[in-house]
């Protein structure tokens, strides 16, 4: 099984991010090369091809080393008394490169200069004079016919001001260029350089972005690149430019080829195959490629069925549509998704990136034209599982395409709506098993989930009749082709999202203004038990002043598109919605997740809470708990009766007794760590030593502070609910959190419930507090195998 946990690296040069398709870079110093400097600035641009562009700089200059600058450049004798800085880019030698073009973008006032290099009296290329550099520009090439040129702009010491060392000078500035060029995949180089200005001397490069790029993850792979000069930083003629779309690539196939290679024998240029396709479907600069969607790529390539357990925003769609272009032109992957929205969203990218993909749905089409000419030469076609089996156009397409076996593979996004929908309102769902079983058993099939637990993963194997292989097939492949569809690949990866703070809070009747006070303007999502509770409470949060929406299943599709496009333009501030909201959406910068009630399984809760924070700033995940939710929650689960008076479709989550019991010692706990009991529930271990206090641990370290507002830090164990229980003896809460990660050991080690401990024992070894194994197995019930097995997880304080 591959179990990538801790967070998944990243590196430190032009970082780009993609918020509404609109192109960010960060740029970060690294202190070997940046002779002091610290900070950062962020560039971001206001379309996909527009050169407007807000720059945010916050720079720290307070600990700038003199003797480092002047190592840089030998000029540079004077103390530095401002600084400036240029976009740089390369560009070959024709003037209608893609580069050039993006570079003339920068011909303003503010600073222009496309060569600098043609002697103190010329500043374009066009002067036909202009053969050599001139020597007080050591960074460009000795000879631009032949060699790439350099394209500045961004002349901004109007921004930063005359900063004098030893000052502890710090620079916060933000403003928006109107001619900022962008960089694109031919730019052969872009990057930001800052320069001091020493005394009367030209300003003179005095620092560089890069760093080590590939740290060890697990015991997967350990590849360490050196430092990488970005920014040409020195005088040396030997200076390198390195390529930020070759870094990109250095860094991704550095990781996948230690995945692959790490049990088979594969080529570089399967590898390259891999790679183009990987970056067919992900363009930007930021895109690297994680051994988990790798490994997934790799083993769907071979032929094995596979469940893809990545979390919220870690490039699930990529790793299965990535292998759809590696098969047969004349082949189609199906895929099945729960919600129209999320289809539309996937295929309008996938379009945008050139590769042909088509969505299917009642009421979605052009009904003249038929659905097999429609179909015909897609690459990826989505749909409904109530569109698949119950339209017969449909059908017979898929049928026809699986005898003459153009059916690639089948794909099951949101995977977990198999067994939460199936046996409610969505029996489509729980019959796709026994669909796939009698009609395409031979075609390979693909799960992904964002949050599924150890024990539903095997549910799901066993549901489709797939052996579940816990590790990756060391054998090269070597087993036959024809069986390993048969055969289901688990790959999993569980990411510390150290930006998102946990709270669990006591609901009151005012939970509305609560809300409304505590998220202000920010984008949230307020999930809700039922529908009639999500109507409910987006009335009373409009009262409140909030800009709220409410989108759940009863409403008509186009309403709950109308409402879902309000949220994503940032018209509406919050969406009150049921579970089902969210799958699939692409806005990264939700800063609240509220839950508005219980949630019916941890596994709901951590996929609800992975949709908040994804720009990777912080965000605050609250969930408002009381008894009488709890009530109506258990009631759900086992009576199954209907609160909202809406029908079979009320309630969109399947759970249990059991999963409610987790739930609520998740809310009830007092002590522990709730991080370590929400990752036990999926079977990981969590080191709580790693904690960054951002859930119940309590008062955030120093590192963490500037994440949270003082106000919140202060008030955090007020926030975390719960009293201790008054009656005597070890508080219950207790005893079910630790009773819980009784259970979720046992599920990480395999063994049947009864190898667990009972509660009753729980609370036994609570009140006895054994100093030893051996002590603890002395005890009525327990024996040697438990107590060595669990009495590592008791902590006596």
């Amino acid at each position: 099984m591959v179990r990538v946990f801790a967070t998944i690296c990243a590196f430190a040069t032009a970082i780009t991010s993609a918020v509404a398709h609109n192109p960010s870079y960060l740029y970060k110093f690294d202190g070997a090369t940046a002779a002091g400097v610290d900070g950062s600035i962020q560039v971001k641009y206001a379309g996909e091809d527009s050169s407007t562009a807000t720059i945010t700089a916050n720079l720290d200059f307070s600990g700038v080393d003199q003797a480092k600058i002047a190592e840089f450049d030998g000029n540079c004798t004077e103390a530095v008394t401002s600084w400036k800085w240029h976009i740089h880019t390369k560009w070959s030698s024709t003037l209608t490169s893609d580069s050039f073009k993006q570079c003339s973008k920068a011909a303003t006032d503010n600073h222009y200069d496309p060569l600098k290099a043609c002697g103190p009296a010329s500043e374009y290329i066009a002067e036909p004079e202009c053969k050599v550099k001139s020597l007080t520009y050591a960074c460009n090439p000795t000879n631009y016919m032949a060699n790439p040129l350099v394209c500045e702009k961004g002349d901004l010491s109007g921004k930063l001001g005359a900063l004098n060392l030893g000052q502890g000078s710090t620079v916060s500035v933000e403003w928006t260029d109107e001619h900022y060029p962008l960089p694109s995949e031919t730019t052969e180089t872009w990057s930001i350089v800052l320069h001091a200005v020493c005394g009367d001397q030209t300003p003179r490069i005095a620092c560089a972005v890069g760093q080590k790029v590939i740290e060890k993850h697990e015991d997967y792979y350990h590849h360490n690149t050196q430092s990488h000069c970005v920014i040409c930083f020195s005088s040396n003629e030997n200076s390198s430019y390195l390529s930020l779309a070759i870094m990109r690539s250095l860094l991704s196939r550095t990781l996948l080829r230690a995945s692959l290679h790490r049990a088979f024998s594969t080529s570089d240029e399967a590898l390259d195959v891999v790679y183009r396709k990987l970056l067919e479907l992900d363009d930007s600069d930021a895109f690297q490629v994680t051994e988990a969607q790798s490994t997934a790529v790799n083993m769907a390539t071979l032929g094995y069925s596979v469940f893809l357990h990545l979390p919220t925003g870690a490039g699930k769609s990529l790793a299965f549509q990535a292998p759809a272009l590696l098969t047969a032109a004349d082949q189609t992957t199906l895929v099945v998704s729960p919600l129209i929205a999320l289809m539309h969203d996937q295929v309008a990218a996938l379009k945008r990136k050139g590769v042909n993909a088509i969505q299917v749905s009642g009421g979605e089409r052009n009904k003249s034209v038929p659905l097999t000419q429609l179909l015909s030469g897609q690459r990826l076609v989505y749909t409904t599982p109530e569109f698949l089996q119950m339209n017969a156009e449909m059908r017979k397409w898929v049928h026809a395409a699986g005898k003459e076996a153009k059916l690639a593979r089948i794909v099951l996004d949101e995977a977990h709506c198999v067994l939460e929908w199936g046996n409610t309102f969505r029996p489509s769902y729980l019959q796709l098993s026994q669909w796939k079983s009698q009609f395409f058993s031979e075609v390979p099939i693909t799960l992904a989930t964002a949050s599924v637990s150890d024990e539903d993963i095997a549910r799901l194997a066993e549901l489709f009749h797939l052996h579940l292989l816990t590790s990756v097939p060391g054998d090269g492949g070597g087993t036959d082709k024809s069986t390993r569809h048969g055969q289901m690949v688990l790959v999993q990866q569980v990411t510390d999202r150290k930006n998102l703070r946990m709270e669990v809070v006591r609901k009151t009747s005012q939970a509305a203004p609560w809300i409304a006070n505590r998220v202000g303007k920010e984008p949230t999502i307020v999930y809700c038990m039922t529908r009639k509770e999500a109507e409910d409470a987006c009335l009373a949060l409009v009262r409140a002043g909030c800009d709220a929406g409410v989108y759940h299943g009863g409403l008509p599709r186009k309403r709950r598109e109308f409402v879902r496009k309000q949220w994503m333009m940032g018209q509406l501030t919050v969406i009150c919605a049921t579970s089902a909201f969210g799958m699939g959406i692409d806005r990264s910068d939700v800063r609240f997740v509220v839950h508005h009630s219980i949630p019916l399984s941890l596994s709901a809760y951590s996929q609800q809470i992975g949709r908040s924070g994804r720009d990777g700033k912080p965000s605050v995940c609250v969930l408002l708990y009381s008894e009488a939710d709890k009530g109506r929650a258990d009631a759900l689960t086992t009576e199954g009766r209907d609160f909202d008076g809406t029908g079979s479709g009320a309630i969109s989550n399947r759970s249990s007794r059991g999963e409610m019991e987790e739930v609520s010692a998740f809310c009830e706990m007092i002590t522990g760590c709730r991080k370590e009991l929400l990752y036990s529930h999926f079977g990981f271990r969590f080191d709580t030593s790693h904690c960054v206090k951002n859930c119940n641990c309590g008062v955030p370290l120093e590192a963490a502070r500037d994440f949270w507002q003082e106000e919140e830090i202060a008030t955090e164990h007020k926030s975390n609910v719960t009293k201790p229980d008054e009656e005597d003896g070890i508080p219950r809460s207790t005893i079910e959190y630790q009773y819980h990660k009784i259970l979720a050991e046992s599920r990480r080690l395999k063994l049947p419930k009864r190898e667990a401990l009972s509660r009753r024992l729980v609370r036994d070894i609570l009140e006895t507090e054994p100093a030893s194994e051996e002590e603890m197995a002395s005890m009525r019930g327990i024996g040697l195998a438990k107590a060595s097995r669990y009495f590592r997880l008791f902590r006596f304080d």
